[in-house]
């Protein structure tokens, strides 16, 4: 007899990620090495407490992104880390951070 339940936690399931922004998967180091190659100052750790600590943090992480290069990078490491979690459809978006 089939057992459905065993059947299901053998299969992968593929997952879906509805709401992602593209400056949120920037690696740390992904974004030290983007800001040096750009000549912008260093990012801060991915440490804060609050909102406003966050929203620093990311602002500075945002501008890193400069040339379409850096954005493919950062757009193909972000579809290694999805593949790696059977993330198979995501709808991200991008907001150009003010220089």
């Amino acid at each position: 007899m089939l057992d459905p339940m065993s059947d299901a936690r053998q299969a992968i399931q593929e997952l879906a990620e509805l709401h992602v922004h593209l400056e949120g998967t920037i690696r740390p180091k992904t974004a030290v090495a983007l800001s040096a190659q750009n000549g912008l100052p260093e990012p801060p750790p991915y440490e804060y407490s609050d909102l406003a600590g966050f929203l620093a943090v990311y602002m500075q992480v945002s501008r890193c992104m400069v040339t379409s290069e850096d954005f493919e990078r950062v757009i193909f490491e972000h579809a290694e880390a999805m593949a790696s979690q059977h993330i198979a459809y995501a709808e991200i978006s991008f907001k150009s951070a003010p220089r």
